[in-house]
């Protein structure tokens, strides 16, 4: 049993990208503890305010633009993060709140988004100060999928602890959605975006296509 909880640990570590450590050196209760410290780093992520702009989370600090994909992904983390006391119920509620209200903002700016749909990437606008999709980019179904599903999360979670507005705003950003306009009925699939016109289908299996 021991050596196949080391080769997992082996195998989730060499899965993060981490190259500078033999992870068969180490016995199980200090991989574990690695791992652990290495959780810590990673849900850090999810509340440090230079990872976001205007709620929205970039994915990784070298980078100008926020992606709605990872944004979906740290709402969860932030829940997580939330829950095991690296941040405050109230502080992590607050920065929920922010994501979400942009999001909605977002979609009620006929310029930046779709039938509700997100575009993948915003960058800041430097007259405005809030967010303007990137040049070129496609407004995604997908990605706006992973947005949502963080964010439902984020209703669930909150609305659990006492703070009904954070689901109350997650369900309005869901209402807000109008999928009917990305299906196609004769087809009965999903387009894959919008860039002035609807781009490709979701005619093949992803984990992904589950949300």
């Amino acid at each position: 049993m021991k050596k196949i909880i080391c080769k997992i640990i082996v195998l989730v570590i060499c899965a993060t990208g981490i190259k500078s450590l033999n992870a068969a050196e180490y016995e199980v209760d200090e991989a574990v503890g690695f791992l652990k410290k290495f959780q810590s780093q990673q849900l850090n992520y999810c509340y440090q305010k230079y990872f976001r702009i205007d709620g929205l989370y970039k994915s990784s600090p070298y980078v100008k633009e926020v992606d709605i994909a990872t944004t979906g992904f740290a709402v969860s983390g932030l829940i997580i993060a939330a829950e095991k006391g690296l941040i405050p119920i109230d502080q992590a509620k607050d920065i929920a709140l922010e994501t979400i209200n942009s999001c909605i903002n977002l979609q009620e700016n006929h310029s930046q988004s779709h039938a509700g749909f997100l575009y993948h990437y915003y960058i800041p606008n430097e007259y405005t100060g809030g967010l303007e999709h990137k040049s070129g980019v496609e407004v995604s179904t997908i990605d706006t999928a992973l947005l949502l599903a963080g964010i439902i999360t984020a209703g669930e979670y909150f609305n659990s602890k006492g703070y009904s507005e954070v689901k109350e705003r997650a369900q309005e950003f869901y209402s807000n959605i109008n999928w009917a306009v990305f299906f196609d009925y004769n087809r009965e699939l999903f387009h894959m975006a919008w860039r002035g016109r609807f781009e490709g289908y979701w005619d093949f299996y992803t984990d992904e296509i589950v949300l």
